[in-house]
């Protein structure tokens, strides 16, 4: 018996580090975009949201930073598999991933 894989589709915001690093914001999102393939899943749209403050300030010398919102669907393991590609990246500061009804 053949087991079909269900897919979801997922909507993932990204808070970007970008203090002291040369890389553009497309390195960033072709680095994000890479590791959602790599645990079988594929992006529909990207938006870069551009540069916003954050709520709560906790640093006053870091106001704000770049967000990205994606569209993505892929397995039902994808949350935990693309959190665990990217907890290492220092440029990503937040993952935020939601699933879409």
């Amino acid at each position: 018996m053949t087991q079909i894989a269900e897919k979801k589709k997922y909507k993932a915001m990204f808070i970007l580090d970008t203090r002291g690093y040369e890389d553009g914001i497309e390195t960033i999102i072709d680095r994000v975009n890479a590791a959602i393939k790599k645990v079988g899943g594929g992006s529909e749209n990207v938006d870069n949201l551009g540069r916003m403050d954050f709520v709560r300030i906790t640093d006053k010398n870091h106001p704000g930073d770049f967000y990205i919102q994606i569209l993505i669907d892929g397995p039902v393991s994808l949350v935990q598999d693309l959190n665990n590609e990217l907890h290492l990246d220092k440029q990503i500061k937040r993952i935020f991933i939601t699933e879409e009804k």
